[in-house]
């Protein structure tokens, strides 16, 4: 069994930290490749009640994670036993994440299903994913738009949780640490001219790695990793201001990564306007940035790393986009990669692309280029139409 990864000290040697030779290990059984059914597939279509598209992209971007498809089938086996499955209080199966996921990945890369077969089993998701066991603000019967990467963490913490049955509970949960959670460690230095104390905060673990972006122009992706990781945060210094809290700089590495990396480009920011509340203070606005970033098939996060004895490379498996100006409207597309091609997706309609087109900024509807979306909009609604890359799924290549 492997160690429990999140109690592990942060220890380097040539393999590269404890933390990572732990994921490493945890899911060395698992094979990267894709399974044999989904190999030469063409990507499918999902359908979209309402305003689920949020749910619907960041699906379809785990179901052509090879990994993950391969994690997820080792469930409800005799190695790792569903908790929902042998609880009487609850219906078998059919409410746990895991086995939802499961029964829809082997639907949709079997090449006999049909599109009913597919939308039947992604619908028995939802139902799942919003169990009330899990704490969740939506709800399947909202039909709310919501965030895509808020519904990625929160359909994590459900597959997570759906293992507690049998002696492998916590062999499954580091399993799932490895896949999908990055492991982040701070540095703080206290910027107070004279002082300089450094201080190191607790490592920390999320399934979502936020990028900032700047509110305008043009920026590399590196350069916004880069940006993200040297940060600054207020807090207090035991050493110049126990009492009140002051700047500190923060610099953020790689204790460990995770096989599948989800990351979070943050297209909106909070921005002071002109109107003021009652108390006199403006009032801040949710506003999305005109910030075009660079994105590349490939992505190296080596120099990012505690220890860079062992490269850190991704290979850019997903996209998901989002075209209005705020996060809780508009509407969401995806773009993905299989075994051998890359697909446009928009709900239930798929069209095969090349590969150049999965890092386009902004992304095209399917079968439509932007010179035909800027003849038919007005300049005025132009923006609204345009897709921007908001959601970006990546596989590890290297670092295993």
């Amino acid at each position: 069994m492997a160690p429990t990864l999140r109690n592990l000290p942060s220890r380097q040697n040539r393999g590269g930290s404890l933390r990572q030779q732990a994921k490493n290990n945890a899911i060395s059984h698992i094979s990267q490749g894709w399974p044999q059914k989904a190999i030469g597939r063409q990507t499918r279509g999902l359908s979209r009640p309402r305003l689920e598209c949020y749910r619907r992209e960041m699906v379809k971007a785990y179901l052509h994670c090879p990994r993950i498809l391969n994690w997820i089938n080792t469930h409800q086996t005799l190695r790792y036993r569903c908790a929902y499955h042998h609880d009487r209080r609850h219906v078998p199966a059919r409410r746990c994440p895991s086995c939802t996921f499961k029964k829809l990945a082997d639907v949709y890369w079997d090449k006999e299903s049909t599109q009913a077969d597919i939308d039947n089993k992604v619908n028995e998701l939802d139902e799942a994913a919003f169990w009330d066991r899990l704490p969740f603000p939506w709800w399947s019967g909202t039909h709310t738009m919501e965030d895509p990467s808020q519904y990625a963490e929160h359909l994590v913490n459900a597959f997570v949780g759906s293992n507690v049955a049998g002696p492998n509970l916590q062999a499954w949960t580091d399993e799932a640490d490895a896949i999908f959670f990055l492991d982040l460690a701070y540095t703080d230095t206290c910027a107070t001219d004279g002082c300089g104390r450094v201080t190191t905060p607790a490592i920390g673990a999320n399934s979502l790695f936020q990028i900032s972006l700047p509110e305008t122009g043009t920026i590399d992706l590196d350069q916004a990793i880069n940006d993200t990781m040297s940060d600054t945060t207020e807090k207090n210094c035991d050493n110049c201001s126990p009492a009140a809290s002051v700047m500190h700089n923060r610099v953020a590495q790689i204790e460990a990564a995770p096989q599948v990396l989800t990351m979070q480009l943050r297209l909106h920011q909070n921005v002071l306007t002109k109107k003021k509340d009652k108390k006199g203070k403006p009032i801040a606005r949710l506003f999305k940035v005109d910030t075009v970033v660079n994105l590349r098939k490939t992505l190296d996060l080596t120099r990012h790393q505690t220890n860079k004895s062992v490269p850190l490379k991704y290979r850019l498996q997903a996209v998901t986009s989002h075209s209005g100006t705020t996060l809780n409207a508009g509407h969401y597309m995806g773009q993905v990669r299989t075994s051998n091609r890359t697909y446009k997706t928009n709900d239930r309609r798929v069209t095969q692309t090349a590969p150049s087109i999965l890092t386009e900024w902004p992304q095209q509807w399917p079968g439509r280029t932007m010179d035909d979306v800027r003849r038919k909009i007005p300049a005025t609604r132009k923006r609204s139409e345009e897709f921007t890359p908001y959601v970006l799924t990546w596989v590890m290549t290297s670092g295993n």
